[in-house]
């Protein structure tokens, strides 16, 4: 037997017993998670579970209004979102940041908040926002997106009234996303205003130039 057939051998000898030892272990884990989920969740009795009072404590059953940092840092992850309520926000400042949530499934409302502050800075594995609602009189901080860099879903209700809405970062929005933001620019025609929304040259490439003329004919210029 050559080297070469030798050290293919130890190759295959080795694959062989570490998927055997990973079979092993998922086998050991399944009835733990099963038993974890039980707790959490309730699944088996159609109950809530901890799920349910925490989520109840945590939003106040659903009265929430401050998130400034309330899902702060890498604590928060797929395993650990599970929101019960939709999140209505009066103060919105770093909510997201950091955070190691890939997605927002339930309504983020801040049509009611006065300035967005990092809200979604460096949550880089963010990749969609089910709904988010906004209002002319939000204030978007130019930080507000800042390294979202996985985002690639968000659909905008509402509208977008004031200057530094920035997703520069998040080079991945889909065209239907971008029309979305696109959609929601308030029409300042007929007025001497005019507003900045700032896309990116990645995002900018995305969209037709009767698209790009949607936002100008609204009086924003597209950077």
């Amino acid at each position: 037997m050559t080297i070469a057939e030798k050290i293919t051998r130890a190759k295959a000898d080795y694959d062989a017993v570490h998927d055997a030892g990973k079979e092993k272990a998922y086998a050991e884990v399944e009835p733990i998670n099963a038993e974890l989920e039980q707790i959490l969740y309730g699944k088996d009795t159609g109950g809530e579970g901890f799920w349910g009072l925490f989520w109840d404590s945590y939003q106040q059953n659903g009265s929430r209004t401050d998130y400034n940092s309330a899902f702060q840092n890498v604590g928060w992850t797929n395993i650990t979102f599970k929101p019960k309520y939709d999140i209505k926000a009066k103060k919105a400042n770093v909510t997201f940041s950091y955070a190691r949530v890939e997605r927002i499934d339930v309504v983020f409302d801040v049509s009611e908040v006065a300035a967005l502050e990092g809200t979604f800075s460096n949550a880089s594995l963010l990749h969609t926002v089910k709904k988010m609602v906004v209002s002319e009189n939000v204030g978007f901080a130019s930080n507000a997106f800042y390294r979202c860099t996985a985002l690639e879903n968000i659909t905008i209700e509402g509208t977008i009234g004031k200057d530094n809405f920035n997703v520069q970062w998040c080079t991945k929005l889909t065209h239907d996303s971008l029309m979305s933001i696109i959609n929601a620019l308030k029409d300042y025609s007929g007025t001497d205003t005019w507003m900045t929304v700032t896309i990116g040259t990645e995002n900018i490439t995305k969209l037709s130039a009767e698209e790009l003329l949607i936002a100008e004919r609204k009086q924003w210029q597209i950077i």
